[in-house]
């Protein structure tokens, strides 16, 4: 079978490594090159083997079902919403294991995350309130109602 390629790669990749193109949800890219994807049944799956030599990696590693949406950067930290509202942090994650061990709840009403450079995230809630988080641990949110 031919391959694909992608943008200006001379290499193409395999047909059974490419997801269905017509069924991509969304994709999240990190500073540091990490490339996560949701398709359209709410699958999460990280690009593995990205690197200077082979910039568009080596395959698709199945994570998690029922994502509706990713957040990740660079500082390590990578987020989720599960379960149509509620908002879960990856646990476990490292510079070696990218994909960490678990996700840990923080709480629902949440239907879009993005990060920010440093430790944070911007969250906007089911009932249209924009909030702002500071970190992994400490999980104070303020909120932004104007």
């Amino acid at each position: 079978m031919r391959g694909v390629r992608i943008g200006s790669s001379p290499d193409p990749i395999a047909p059974e490594d490419v997801i269905d193109q017509n069924c991509q949800a969304e994709v999240e890219t990190t500073i540091d090159g990490q490339v996560w994807m949701i398709d359209c049944q709410d699958n999460l799956y990280y690009r593995y083997g990205i690197t200077e030599q082979l910039l568009i990696g080596e395959r698709w590693v199945f994570v998690d079902s029922n994502v509706q949406y990713v957040a990740a950067n660079g500082q390590g930290e990578l987020w989720a919403i599960k379960n149509n509202d509620e908002l879960y942090v990856r646990t476990g994650v490292t510079p070696a294991n990218p994909l960490g061990h678990s996700w840990k709840y923080v709480f629902s009403y949440i239907n879009k995350v993005s990060t920010t450079n440093g430790y944070g995230l911007w969250a906007i809630d089911s009932r249209d309130s924009a909030v702002y988080h500071r970190g992994v641990e400490a999980l104070e949110w303020t909120g932004f109602n104007d």
